[in-house]
């Protein structure tokens, strides 16, 4: 539980730094699912212990969607250049076979809701109390990041959605 915990806050933080940047997200090439905003309430987001930050997302999913697997490309800045964020057991720039359950868990808080993932509107509204970081992970909760997080269809090979955008992190 708490490795799906971790997984959810990793994919957290690149959506939190979409919703930190002051420029507008970038479509990476999907038909299938809009996004037309993105946004973070504290903005920029404080991203330390114990700190509520509410994502609000809104769009269309034009069709009803099989399962599909979510890839993430984070990148940090260090000093001069954009850094890849390498995956490591399951956190970073990863390939989360069950993009629908994670995805589920942060903008509903059910991750059950995936067995049917019909077309229609997104609206959703959502706060998360951000858990303890491991001193680990400490380095990460503050920068400048850019990110790319598509989902891809399993059955179709299908890219539902794929955004690009770059955002500043406080903590």
């Amino acid at each position: 539980l708490e490795l799906i915990a971790m997984k959810t806050f990793i994919i957290l933080a690149a959506f939190v730094a979409f919703a930190a940047a002051k420029i507008e997200i970038e479509s990476c090439g999907s038909e299938v699912v809009q996004v037309d905003e993105l946004s973070a309430n504290p903005d920029p987001p404080v991203v330390k212990t114990g700190q509520t930050i509410a994502v609000t997302v809104k769009g269309q999913v034009k069709r009803d969607v099989q399962p599909f697997d979510l890839k993430v490309n984070i990148k940090k800045k260090v000093w001069f250049a954009f850094v890849k964020i390498p995956c490591i057991s399951g956190f970073g720039s990863c390939t989360y076979n069950n993009g629908c359950e994670l995805l589920s868990g942060l903008l509903t808080g059910d991750d059950s809701s995936c067995t049917q993932n019909k077309a229609g509107a997104i609206d959703v509204v959502q706060k998360f109390l951000i858990p303890e970081i491991p001193s680990l992970l400490g380095w990460l909760t503050s920068g400048e990041y850019k990110a790319e997080i598509s989902a891809i269809e399993r059955g179709t090979g299908a890219k539902l959605f794929c955004i690009n955008a770059s955002g500043k992190l406080n903590n």
